[in-house]
């Protein structure tokens, strides 16, 4: 199968090493490396499957590499970049920002696109769902999702701040170096 030359078979090969990745122990957690090559493995799948050609910018500090994090949750991010920055944005190429900076005790995550962003009301309401309980399941699950489980494992200073305007979105994620829990 890995012989064939074609989009479906490609797909199928990085989804594979991307489900491989999820279920291996440990069950919820990564080195940083590790978890940008599945990010850079789902790009290449978003490329493939949607058609949109974006350019992919890294700024990651070599420092943070060897650090752990949570497994599978900057894809979500990623998956709304595209899917909801992207796909409107088709007359002007989409750039797509991932950095990782180093901030004392905490490790910075950024996800920026320049897609067209969200209108104030939608972006003042997934900020509220993401302070909110878990109640409404049928919206924003991805990005509430991730926002939990950051809490969950690195306590309640830690999570997802989202900004947006006409020029784009930008999703930042805080992640404490040492685990809380």
């Amino acid at each position: 199968i890995t012989r064939c030359d074609n989009d479906a078979v490609r797909i199928i090969v990085l989804l594979c090493d991307i489900l491989q990745f999820a279920m291996d122990e440990p069950k919820y957690e990564t080195t940083v490396e590790q978890e940008l090559e599945i990010v850079e493995k789902y790009i290449e799948i978003e490329r493939l499957k949607t058609g949109i050609d974006f350019e992919t910018v890294w700024d990651v500090d070599e420092s943070l590499r060897k650090c752990v994090c949570l497994k599978m949750f900057l894809q979500p991010i990623i998956e709304n970049s595209v899917a909801h920055g992207f796909k409107r944005a088709r007359e002007r190429k989409g750039v797509l920002k991932i950095s990782i900076k180093n901030r004392g005790e905490f490790m910075i995550f950024t996800v920026e696109d320049n897609g067209f962003g969200m209108t104030e009301e939608k972006l003042s309401t997934i900020r509220g769902q993401l302070e909110a309980p878990f109640e409404d399941f049928a919206k924003h699950i991805g990005i509430r999702n991730v926002n939990q489980r950051i809490k969950l494992v690195y306590g309640n200073d830690c999570g997802i701040k989202i900004d947006s305007d006409s020029g784009g979105t930008t999703v930042v994620m805080t992640l404490r170096k040492d685990k809380k829990n």
